[in-house]
This record gives structure tokens, sequence and C-alpha cells, in this order.
């Protein structure tokens, strides 16, 4: 029974963090894609955005609404887990900071 525990649990980290990445991956390419119509279309009075844009941007929360619901109500996966793997991008980006900041202050002091 502890192995089950176990797997699901590592199940729930991996959903989160492909989640995620996935968020992330559609947020960037939503801003980017808002980034160059608002440069080409600067001189325009009435801009028009892509509606693929706003697909992902609402899309983003709907598939991680979804994924979670389904994980935890249909294969019983723990939610704990999930919201562990959704906040693994997070903690490894500041990982990365404070390893860079680090990293260049002891640079500096040798």
């Amino acid at each position: 029974m502890l192995i089950w525990g176990l797997r699901r649990s590592s199940f729930g980290i991996a959903i989160g963090a492909l989640v995620a990445w996935i968020n992330y991956v559609w947020l960037k390419q939503g801003v980017e894609v808002l980034a160059r119509v608002a440069v080409e279309q600067e001189s325009s009075p009435q801009p028009r955005v892509p509606a693929r844009v706003y697909f992902r941007f609402a899309g983003r929360f709907v598939l991680m609404g979804l994924v979670v619901y389904v994980s935890v109500y249909h294969f019983g996966v723990p939610l704990l887990a999930i919201i562990c793997g959704l906040l693994a991008l997070g903690a490894a980006a500041i990982a990365e900071g404070i390893y860079e900041v680090l990293g260049s202050w002891s640079c500096t002091n040798t």
C-alpha cells in the first residue's frame, strides 16, 4: 500500500510540473505575441489582438483546473502532490537565482 501511495504522489508531482511548464510556455508565447502586435500596430487607432492569444491566456487556467480535477477525483492523486509539482518551477528558479548570486559573490571575494 505504501508503494502505491508513493506512486500516486510521484505521479501528482509530475502532473503538476508538466502543467506548470505548459502554463509557462503559453504565457510566454502570449506575451511575445502581444508585444509584437503592440509594436506592429503602434500607429493603428484600433489594434487587433489574435484570438489565439485570448485562448491561450484563458486556456491556461482551464487546463490547470481540468487536469487537477481529473487527477484528484478520477485517479485519486493527492492534491498536495499536484500543488508541489505546480510550484516546482518557481522553486527551481529561486534556487537558481540564489546559486547565481552566491556564485558571483564568492568570485568577487577571492
